[in-house]
């Protein structure tokens, strides 16, 4: 009976999510999920447990279907994606983000970047929905995956399926599907070279994102910034000047000169890329998010959940005491 009643619980999901998926105009197909082949005398928990069976030379023979899971394979159809990118250009627009209009590849202006400002853009938000009408080739691979990521866990007020990984048991994760091909060749490309350039980083933000590109830019900026203490760290070391109060005060220098010229780049690469100010545009509600109540929004007419700001800072203040403590006990441990 209980596995019975478990069994109709997992249909029950499943078919609830089928239906929020759809209702959200996505496709889905649902899969048998494979695991590899335990070979014989191998425990659960043991290094060869996820290999295949020894003697499987094929690929298919070396996995079996797992009884406990299933697998949704999402797609959004080319008018649902496009109106979704729509909305999204103009959320950016009343957010105050600088819009960028992206010209398709081989088609419209003749730029060797394909992303440029239009200024008539800031005073006409028509305009945002002019750009690439009817034709989605101008998306990025970066920006499908983030349009419908925003479908699939984005709330079902804003036409989303509202899938909560963190709070439905019976949703395991949501995650998009490599390209191996691209995989393979950036691989490639970036073991054959020492740093990489502006291209390199164009090519990184349209197929996994700005985050990623903006990770990867710091990265290098922060390698290039080390040869200076390790050339200073290098001549101490050699004379003998294992502990320098100088060296000190060279890495303090070092630390501040670094953090604000990353902080000018940073600026500089965010407001080229159209992405200045981003953080300040909320994109997705947290499924766990609980408003007082709903208000209408004098600007749009629709209802949007409000939070008391009193209630926010009493949250906070919450904490104080907490840091008090732990601060007090810190000195009496270092006295």
């Amino acid at each position: 009976d209980h596995r019975q009643a478990e069994c109709n619980d997992a249909t029950s999901a499943l078919a609830d999510l089928v239906r929020r998926l759809s209702r959200a105009g996505l496709d889905i197909e649902v899969r048998e999920a494979l695991s590899p082949k335990k070979a014989p005398g191998h425990t659960r928990n043991s290094p060869e447990a996820d290999e295949p069976a020894a003697g499987d030379d094929s690929g298919a023979d070396a996995f079996a279907v797992d009884p406990g899971r299933l697998l949704l394979f999402v797609g959004c159809p080319r008018g649902r994606l496009l109106q979704e990118w729509s909305r999204s250009r103009l959320h950016d627009w009343l957010g105050g983000m600088l819009p960028l209009r992206r010209v398709p590849r081989g088609v419209g202006l003749p730029t060797a970047d394909p992303f440029e400002v239009d200024p008539e853009m800031h005073d006409d938000p028509s305009r945002l929905l002019e750009t690439n009408a009817g034709t989605a080739e101008g998306i990025s691979p970066s920006e499908r995956q983030r349009l419908v990521h925003k479908l699939i866990v984005g709330p079902a007020s804003e036409g989303c399926a509202a899938v909560n990984v963190e709070g439905d048991p019976w949703v395991e994760s949501v995650f998009p599907l490599h390209d191996r091909s691209f995989n393979r060749t950036w691989i490639k490309h970036w073991s054959s070279k020492w740093l990489i350039d502006r291209h390199d980083l164009r090519r990184i933000r349209e197929h996994f994102g700005e985050e990623i590109a903006m990770y990867f830019a710091f990265l290098q900026s922060y390698f290039l910034w080390l040869a200076i203490p390790a050339a200073f760290g290098t001549i101490w070391w050699l004379l003998g000047w294992s502990f320098s109060w100088q060296f000190g005060i060279l890495l303090v220098l070092w630390s501040v000169l670094f953090t604000e010229t990353w902080a000018r780049r940073e600026s500089d690469i965010a407001t080229y890329w159209g992405v200045h100010g981003v953080q300040k545009v909320s994109s997705l509600r947290r499924p766990n998010f609980r408003p007082d109540r709903h208000i209408v929004d004098p600007a749009t007419g629709e209802p949007v959940p409000f939070f008391s700001n009193g209630k926010r800072w009493l949250r906070r203040l919450l904490g104080v005491p907490v840091v008090l403590v732990l601060a007090l006990l810190m000195a009496l441990f270092v006295s």
